[in-house]
């Protein structure tokens, strides 16, 4: 729970700062297509391992592409 906690915290600082337009915390398990925006010119994706491995961030890389 400890990087999701991480991610929430994070999505508030990008949120107060005004980062971005839009900011979603998702579990890497549970993320889809739609999940990302289609205007991916001005949008980013920072991910967070749960695990400390990096296959679990390889799907949802994948899909981010």
């Amino acid at each position: 729970g400890t990087s999701y906690y991480a991610s929430l915290y994070g999505r508030q600082l990008f949120r107060a700062f005004g980062c971005f337009e839009s900011v979603e915390v998702k579990i890497g398990s549970e993320i889809s297509t739609q999940d990302f925006p289609s205007d991916r010119e001005n949008a980013g994706v920072l991910f967070v391992s749960q695990s400390g491995e990096t296959t679990d961030l390889l799907n949802p890389l994948s899909l981010a592409k």
